[in-house]
């Protein structure tokens, strides 16, 4: 079961990277723009989950830090998916990553 909602956790956060660039296209004003904040965004929230959320983290934070940031990230691209106009899809995507955290904390991790 938690290889499941492991697997869940990690397309969620692929999904992230994708609404991170959606929403960072839309918006960029005039394409040079448009390009650089839908490479921008998605390689941010890399660096911030690389250097503290992930399970090789290069900086070790406290637990409940990691738990904030996490959340904090992901409650960034559901509401960039809600700024660009996916109300449903973001509801959807918020409802996702709230069900994997309740069953990953209660599997143990």
């Amino acid at each position: 079961m938690k290889e499941i909602i492991l697997a869940i956790r990690f397309l969620l956060e692929i999904c992230s990277l994708i609404a991170l660039g959606y929403w960072g296209y839309y918006l960029g004003k005039g394409v040079g723009m448009k390009i650089f904040l839908l490479i921008f965004m998605p390689v941010m929230m890399m660096l911030l989950w690389g250097m503290f959320i992930s399970p090789k983290a290069s900086i070790h934070i406290p637990e409940w830090l990691r738990l904030i940031l996490e959340l904090l990230l992901f409650g960034i691209a559901a509401f960039g998916l809600y700024n660009s106009g996916l109300l449903l899809l973001s509801g959807i995507f918020l409802v996702l990553v709230i069900l994997q955290r309740i069953l990953l904390t209660v599997l143990g991790n």
